[in-house]
Order: structure tokens, then sequence, then C-alpha cells
């Protein structure tokens, strides 16, 4: 019989209206070893969340809440990479 993986059995979602797949590929990007090809690689998650909900694009801040929360789901751990506002988001800043 195969084994079958549930949802119940993996990571917690820390913010679950970007799914499991915005996730994964924000905590991939603490494994790569190139500073500019980690911070290229977030700024198109960025882009790819900022796809997922269309209509808030015309806030002015929506930019900073999205890297507020990429920083959030990598426990505030992504070495050299610095969101477009220069102000890299701490855990106070939610």
């Amino acid at each position: 019989m195969e084994n079958l993986t549930y949802n119940s059995q993996l990571e917690k979602l820390i913010i679950p209206e970007y799914g499991r797949n915005i996730q994964t590929m924000i905590r991939h990007a603490r494994n790569i070893e190139d500073v500019d090809e980690r911070q290229l690689f977030i700024e198109k998650v960025v882009e790819l969340m900022m796809q997922m909900h269309p209509q808030n694009k015309n806030l002015d801040d929506y930019r900073d809440k999205m890297w507020k929360h990429v920083f959030r789901i990598a426990d505030y751990d992504l070495p050299g990479v610095m969101p477009p506002n220069g102000k890299i988001p701490s855990p106070e800043d939610r």
C-alpha cells in the first residue's frame, strides 16, 4: 500500500491565504547561497503573491505588506534580502 501524506501531517501554514506552495518557495529561498539570486527569487515570489490578490494592487502600502508577510513566513531569516523600501521587517512590525 502507498504511503499517504495528509495536510494535517505537513508543516503548519504561517499565512494560509498564500497557500503551501508560496510558503515552500519562501522557505526554499533561505537555502539559495548566492545573495543576488536569493533577492531576485524573493522579488518574484512577492510578484506572485500580488497576482494572487489583484484587487489589492492599488493600495499604497500593499507591496510593503507583502514584504512583511514574506519575512514573517521566513521566520525573519532571509539574509541579504532587502525590501524596496530599504527597511527589513521585524516581528515587532506585525
